[in-house]
């Protein structure tokens, strides 16, 4: 032991190097979520709002569409190890054609500094590259015309012509970090520094006004109002806002901030009128959330709270039609409409490894890991097994947590705070903004392993700095396995990784999706082992010279040969090297390469009829090499769920067989089912697997009268006659009775429960989902849940609600909450279908009927029907529209249009399937409706077209 902890002691390294690190040509395996993975760092429009782009510590910048949320777009600056290519800025150019992005982005591979990245918005081609930067960016703003850039690098700001990339002036006199640019419509450039003070510039960086703020000692920004007569400043030491004119810079007025204490207002931003000033930051709010507060009157008036992240507020950007965007470092982002509410919102995709610390758990190799989904570990417990390639449970055997406290030696200080000690003398080498976020004695007790915010640091157990190992994320925990070989770490960006003890080489990291289901595990050279659909987690992105600089391109697919579940396997197992995996002449050389398969015939859809068996005829190519083929396995899946698996296709001895050429042979499939479906193969050597191919499966014949399904109904319907909302308990009515006279055609069982206003509360509901956890548990079982009545946006928790039997108006915590739903549907192993008839954005179109509801509808859907297990949605509406109901329609018109396709409108060749009721549905609806109101069909990738019901013929 003594001898590698003087290795990792030897090579000791100070703190993130202030010049710009050399980028990597080599590709690289990166998480990819469609959402951002680490803090969002701040956002922007262009000026008719129809673009938002948002800029992350996950080294992306993302281009989403303000009307739907929908994403567009991720632009990936070059990247590095560790801290190479975080972003902290982000601009759009008013006409929205270009973003600009900085942060820790190198400029080249030659190390030439710091460096701003312009791409063009609509194709994410990179169109000019900004430097040579003294230091780190934190701020970016262009012009009202467009036609400059100002950028805020270390203790400096300039300015670039945007069209030629010249620069027209800069002013590096700033005593620390310029972390605000920001210019008004008469080209003038105001900046906020740490150093406490404002800078207001003429065109060309002339004549600047210097003023020291009041509030706090570090302005963190600083904006313009709209019509150019004040600045706003937020503060990143204090919860205060400074009004100040844009003339001299002297004070003019402090908005209200009664019933905040502490924290700080670090982010600032006006209304596109001019008539709110909102600012957020890290202050506790109502149920311990980060609120923006908006005051009239441009500041001056009363103020309102719009609690929006649990975590801290990274950025404010108004938009034309008086809505507010915002991005929080959850992460998450969204749009707060004039009234408040949400419009929509992008939640996390990672798990929360905060609070942590006594749970993050190792067993004794390192092999099996303890970890939360949540924060402090209290929901959602799990554990992950490398050896095994599983996500599971918590494991007993995991129990090695951190061990913080030694006898006689006292580390304090650690736990979110600045500078650290060691029996109360600071540890030498954490920088001043460098925080503490864990810390783990090795088992031996002679040294411990530090995770800030940027590395892990190694210390001995006198204070002697080691090994420093830069971290593309915070390390909320760290552990050591039960003999000491190797480290674990849960980082902020929601991943889990493996540090060999040795000399902290990363070995593995494991990103588990925070649906609870999907997960990727891979090596630093791109090998990896995932779930099913854990493909779309991740993305390539390799470092290219072009145009003169670096660019960067994500591919859209994993190189086969690079899973590797058996290399995964022995990750922690010595002596697999990389070099192993290259080495013809060793068997993995061999096992390493993963087979490959493709379907013969039929080609396009595999017929059969009921009850017969069915040839399909499949080609195996193996890996090339001189020994003996393994024995292939081919597993066939239909929808998603376990079908068939085939296996014993090795030659017998003495046969002249060649594995690097093609090997045709059939397969004999039986028991198809009585419906069709979307069948689809992998191909196995012991080592590794293929790629998936897939053939559509369609029964011929006449359909049968009653297949092997079961099904479960739970219709819920409230009426709120406050909104005159008559209809929604009838409508569960109607739903439940059709169902209790239908099922017996289609299905072996039916269960119908309904549950209409006051039986409606909270509690029954919940308790109804659970009978339907305990019950429904088959993978033939498919539960239908029918929802009608009125939902809402939460402006006091966030989310969408919906307002149950035993809620009073606004007492939310009886509202069932889309966090309820998620977590009940996403556990169901067979079919899911739910049917939304609530609400939607506001009323849209002059058809008569009452609305039922607001905002948040369509985003709170595509939620639900991500969870993973074939989930189907069908929602009353789109996002900018109302779901109605009228006394022609004998309630709502989207309920109406269901049933009567249940009923046999929408069946073709005697089967109601979910795409031939969506396509009914939506005619009928929008025929009724004048196209005011349009049904939307929501599912995973995995579920696909089914039959709901069987309709005999009269």
């Amino acid at each position: 032991m003594a001898c590698w902890l003087h290795w990792i002691l030897l090579f000791w390294a100070c703190a993130p190097s202030r010049a710009a690190e050399p980028v990597t040509d080599a590709p690289l395996l990166r998480a990819e979520a469609t959402m951002h993975t680490g803090v969002i760092q701040g956002i922007d429009a262009d000026a008719d709002g129809g673009y938002l782009v948002t800029a992350s510590d996950d080294k992306t910048a993302r281009v989403w569409l303000r009307e739907t949320g929908e994403l567009l777009r991720v632009l990936r600056p070059p990247i590095g190890s560790g801290h190479e290519g975080r972003l902290y800025a982000v601009a759009m150019s008013p006409d929205g054609d270009l973003v600009a992005v900085g942060g820790y982005t190198a400029l080249a591979s030659e190390g030439e500094g710091f460096g701003v990245w312009v791409f063009e918005r609509s194709s994410g081609h990179l169109v000019r590259r900004l430097g040579d930067l003294p230091n780190v960016v934190r701020a970016l703003a262009f012009s009202k015309d467009g036609e400059r850039l100002a950028v805020g690098s270390g203790r400096s700001v300039q300015v670039f012509r945007v069209e030629t990339g010249a620069l027209e002036g800069e002013d590096q006199r700033y005593g620390d970090d310029c972390v605000s640019v920001d210019f008004d419509a008469e080209g003038r450039l105001v900046t906020a520094s740490w150093d406490g003070k404002l800078r207001l510039y003429e065109r060309g960086l002339r004549r600047p006004i210097e003023e020291r703020t009041e509030a706090g000692r570090r302005p963190a920004q600083a904006r313009f109002s709209p019509d150019g007569q004040r600045i706003a400043v937020g503060f990143q030491d204090s919860p205060a806002v400074e009004l100040r004119s844009s003339a001299s810079l002297d004070l003019r007025g402090r908005p209200g901030v009664d019933g905040i204490d502490g924290g700080d207002l670090s982010r600032v931003a006006w209304s596109v009128d001019g008539a709110r000033l909102c600012a957020g930051g890290r202050w506790n709010g109502v149920e311990g959330s980060n609120p923006v507060r908006c005051w009239a009157e441009g500041g001056r008036g009363g103020w309102t709270d719009h609690p929006v992240s649990e975590e801290t507020v990274t950025g404010l950007r108004g938009l034309p039609d008086g809505a507010m965007a915002f991005s929080a470092a959850d992460p998450r982002w969204g749009i707060l409409s004039v009234t408040g509410g949400f419009e929509y919102q992008q939640d996390s995709p990672i798990a929360d490894f905060r609070g942590q610390t006594d749970l993050l758990a190792s067993n004794e190799t390192g092999s099996y890991v303890n970890f939360a989904y949540d924060y402090g570990g209290y929901e959602h417990p799990a554990g992950f097994s490398l050896t095994e390639g599983r996500l599971g449970s918590r494991s007993v055997d995991a129990n090695h947590t951190a061990i913080t406290e030694v006898d006689g030696i006292q580390v304090t200080k650690w736990r979110g705070e600045l500078g650290p000690e060691l029996n109360g003398k600071p540890l030498i080498g954490i920088e001043p903004r460098e925080y503490t976020r864990s810390l783990a004695f090795h088992p031996d007790r002679t040294f411990f392993v530090l995770g800030t915010e940027w590395n892990l640091r190694v210390y001995d157990t006198q204070g002697h700095p080691g090994l420093v190992v830069p971290l593309e994320a915070a390390a909320w925990g760290v552990t050591w396995s039960g003999d000491g070989e190797v480290l674990v770490a849960a980082l902020d960006d929601g991943t889990i990784r493996w540090y060999r003890g040795e000399d902290l080489t990363l070995l593995a990291t494991l990103y588990p999706h925070a649906d609870r289901k999907r997960w990727i595990v891979w090596t630093p050279e791109g090998y990896y082992h995932m779930s099913y659909g854990g493909d779309s987690l991740v993305a390539w992105q390799k470092n290219r010279p072009g145009n003169g600089g670096e660019v960067s391109q994500s591919m859209n697919s994993l190189p086969e040969r690079f899973y590797q579940p058996a290399y995964i396997a022995r990750i922690l197992a010595p002596p697999v090297t990389t070099g192993e995996i290259s080495s013809t002449s060793h068997d993995w050389g061999c096992n390493i390469h993963a087979p490959q398969v493709r379907i013969v015939s039929p080609q396009e859809t595999l017929f059969h009829e009921s009850g017969e068996s069915v040839e399909l005829k499949i080609a195996l190519r193996g890996p090339s090499c001189d020994i003996r083929v393994p024995a292939y396995r081919v597993e066939a899946k239909l929808d998603g769920l376990d079908f068939q698996t085939f296996e014993g296709f090795l030659p017998e001895e003495g046969t002249n067989f060649d594995p690097s050429k093609e090997w045709t042979l059939t397969l004999q499939l039986t028991g198809l089912p009585e419906t069709d479906g979307m069948l689809t193969l992998k191909a196995w050597t012991p080592y590794a697997s293929s790629k998936i191919v897939s053939i559509r499966v369609e029964r011929v014949g006449p359909p049968p009268e009653i297949h092997d399904w079961r099904v479960f109904v739970l219709s819920i319907g409230v009426d709120d006659p406050a909104r005159d909302l008559v209809y929604p308990a009838e409508d569960a009515k109607r739903f439940a009775e059709f169902w209790e006279q239908s099922w017996r055609a289609s299905y072996r069982e039916g269960h119908v429960t309904a549950l209409v206003n006051e039986s409606a509360s909270r509690g029954a509901i919940l308790d109804s989902l659970e009978v339907l956890i305990e019950t429904a548990n088959g993978d033939h079982d498919m539960v239908v849940v029918y929802l009608a009545g009125h939902g809402e946006q939460n402006d006091l928790l966030g989310g969408y609600h919906f307002k149950t039997g035993s809620a009073m108006e606004g007492e939310h915590q009886d509202y069932l909450t889309d966090h309820d739903l998620r977590s009940y549907l996403s556990v169901f192993p067979g079919k899911v279908v739910l049917f939304v008839d609530t609400c939607a954005a506001e009323a849209v179109g002059s058809i008569k009927g009452t609305p039922r509801g607001e905002s948040g509808y369509v985003q709170f859907l595509v939620g639900l029907a991500s969870v993973g297990n074939g989930s189907t949605v069908f929602a009353a509406s789109r996002s900018a529209q109302s779901s109605y109901e009228e006394q022609k329609w004998d309630g709502g018109v989207f309920t109406n249009a269901v049933l009567q396709g249940l009923e046999g409108e929408a069946a073709e060749e005697g089967l109601v399937t979910v795409e031939s009721l969506h396509s009914y549905v939506r005619r009928m609806v929008e025929d009724e409706t004048a196209k005011s109101q349009t049904p939307r069909l929501l599912y995973d990738r995995d579920s696909g077209n089914f039959p709901l019901l069987y309709v005999p013929e009269n």
